[in-house]
């Protein structure tokens, strides 16, 4: 498979050639002692042959300084070659190689090594001065970062100084190279100061404009590395394929892709297999074209005409695809947000899950679960429903939909909603106070997206004070503040108030035997759970109680965990709960719970956790 990438980094770079980068190699000895530094004689003339057939072209620092420095233009296939240290094996052995190919070097000598066994003669570095460049290694070869100031000063002048002698040619630019390749940004300023123009170190990619010139990356060249690898490290593309491969190698982007494919697999398995899937099919083929028709509204920066009573969520939601696509149809517009709202961002917002429960739990166990729990919801609401939302008006069409919003949302964006809110939940569990001004976005954008969402203000606010971060409250409501205003605005234009959004009356009328006059924030709507227990599901009222205590207990037991996911989930999500109640809209859709969903799952896996303890104390009694 590595051949296979490798030939394809050649081949893309012939093909379609990126420009302006510059590979510099790294060399130590060029001799047959088995060393890791070493490169045997044969292997470096099969590399500088394969070089010279193939068009490059070997340039010193100079021109390099130039090309990053006044943006001088560089012709493609140019090539830096350096050795490190001084080792006279790079004079016997590779000196005449570079010649036989008429290529220049660049020659990094540690001073106080000179004359040394083994190491350059003085009448050597001055012969390879003459048509190559002879820069600083430093004088001892210690690692700077480790030295002091003056240490660093000392190393640099006593080695130029030394050079200087030696012959090297004055009026060229002051350029070295790490010992070890080490650095940091002390070191690189002292340096400069100093008046060095440029230093290479490690880095392990080619040099482009942006490269800075105090730290110039190199690519260290290997005995282990076959002609054909060594090729394919001066192809661009392959630092291209390297990115992508550790990209996908970092947690959060395993997470996402896992959950992407369970997520897809569960989706078609269920469309066609569970019961009532030709419901969700036929669901799943329309959309609620209000949202459509306020979204064409926005994307040409104006409001409808006439009243309507629809959230601008979802249509906030689609109005940049009209914007690069106005004449997509509400179809074509439903799939692509099904897809995107139901799969991709579903899976961002599960990756974040794993985390957060993941820090709470500090076991990868609880994590996984949390994020099944998630995969698994439209099945759970769906068994669940059918047990015991049978005497509703229209059950099935009731279920069917719920379930199916559950499986793709693609009439909603309640999970963009909720994965804004969990990434905030992420930060404060972080204490990331630095993230205030994406929170105050982040927050006033999922209220957007959801209007129930504003609560989640309220838990910022909570761990905010309770670590006294007052300036950082004050930030947060100055950064929500232009969304804040312009979703206060739209309100009033398309609803004719401040705060009223809501279903049509005859909908009220049929689902739930509401009058049309009915109220959207309200005590009166913390009794409708009762409402409805009471007239469909009666056996559910004793659970109910026995969860609400237990959450309780959870949030209590969770304070001892951990104290900030307490302030986030026990008490900021316990109250959040609370204040959702309060909307006449929420007992109608299992979606509305979404941005809390963490705080319901971490409370019952604290519980859990206690229980459990306890009954090992049982146990171990006994």
């Amino acid at each position: 498979m590595k051949k296979v990438i490798y030939q394809l980094a050649i081949i893309l770079q012939k093909i379609f050639p990126i420009k302006n980068r510059v590979p510099v190699l790294l060399y130590h000895k060029i001799d047959n002692s088995g060393d890791r530094l070493s490169v045997s004689p044969e292997l470096f003339n099969k590399q500088m042959e394969w070089l010279a057939k193939s068009g490059y072209r070997t340039i010193l620092v100079d021109e390099l300084f130039n090309f990053l420095s006044v943006s001088q233009k560089i012709k493609d296939k140019n090539i830096v070659l350096s050795f490190d240290d001084g080792h006279k094996s790079v004079y016997a052995n590779a000196w005449p190689i570079l010649k036989k190919y008429n290529f220049v070097a660049n020659f990094f000598i540690t001073t106080q090594n000179v004359e040394k066994e083994q190491m350059l003669k003085n009448e050597e570095i001055a012969e390879l001065s003459q048509k190559n460049y002879i820069g600083t290694h430093f004088a001892t070869h210690r690692d700077l970062p480790d030295l002091t100031d003056e240490e660093i000063k000392k190393e640099f002048q006593e080695s130029w100084d030394d050079l200087e002698k030696i012959g090297r040619a004055s009026n060229r630019i002051k350029a070295g190279a790490y010992p070890h390749n080490r650095t940091d940004g002390r070191v690189q300023k002292i340096l400069a100061e100093e008046g060095l123009d440029m230093v290479l170190a490690g880095n392990n990619s080619l040099v482009s404009r942006k490269t800075p010139l105090m730290a110039i990356s190199r690519l260290e060249i290997f005995e282990k590395d076959n002609l054909l690898k060594f090729q394919t490290r001066l192809s661009p593309y392959y630092y291209l394929f390297r990115s992508a491969v550790n990209f996908l190698k970092k947690p959060w982007v395993k997470i996402f892709l896992t959950i992407l494919l369970i997520k897809t697999s569960l989706s078609v398995i269920s469309f066609w297999l569970l019961p009532g899937a030709d419901l969700f099919r036929q669901l799943f083929q329309t959309s609620d074209s209000e949202y459509f028709l306020m979204a064409r509204f926005l994307a040409n920066f104006s409001l409808p005409p006439v009243k309507v009573f629809m959230p601008i969520g979802y249509s906030l939601f689609m109005t940049p695809v009209l914007w690069f696509w106005p004449q997509i149809s509400l179809q074509n517009i439903s799939l692509i947000f099904s897809l995107l709202n139901g799969l991709l961002i579903f899976s961002g917002a599960g990756a974040v899950f794993y985390f957060i429960f993941n820090k709470i739990f500090k076991s990868q166990k609880w994590a996984f679960f949390s994020v099944g729990f998630l995969l698994f919801l439209p099945h759970i609401f769906y068994i669940f429903a059918k047990l015991f939302f049978k005497n509703i008006p229209f059950a099935d069409l009731f279920i069917a939909s719920r379930t199916a919003q559950l499986f793709w949302l693609q009439s909603g964006s309640d999970y963009l909603a909720a994965f804004f809110v969990y990434l905030i939940f992420w930060w404060l569990l972080d204490k990331d106070f630095n993230r205030t001004v994406l929170t105050g976005v982040l927050g006033s954008l999922a209220v957007m997206l959801r209007p129930q969402n504003f609560l989640i203000f309220l838990i910022v606010f909570l761990v905010l004070a309770f670590y006294k971060k007052w300036k950082k409250i004050g930030l947060v409501i100055l950064s929500a503040v232009p969304f804040g205003l312009w979703q206060t605005w739209i309100n009033w234009r398309v609803s004719g108030s401040v705060f009223s959004f809501g279903y049509d009356p005859a909908y009220n009328q049929a689902m739930a035997g509401l009058s049309s006059s009915v109220k959207i924030f309200s005590g009166e709507n913390v009794l409708k759970i009762f409402y409805y227990i009471n007239n469909y599901s009666p056996e559910l009222f004793f659970p109910l109680i026995v969860i609400i205590i237990g959450l309780v207990v959870g949030a209590v037991y969770l304070w001892r965990l951990d104290k900030s996911a307490f302030f986030v989930f026990g008490l900021g999500g316990g109250f959040y709960l609370f204040a959702l109640s309060f909307f006449e809209t929420t007992f109608r859709n299992p979606r509305y719970f979404l941005p809390i969903l963490p705080a319901l799952l971490a409370l019952s896996i604290s519980l859990f956790l206690l229980i459990k303890k306890y009954i090992k104390k049982y146990v171990k009694t006994k």
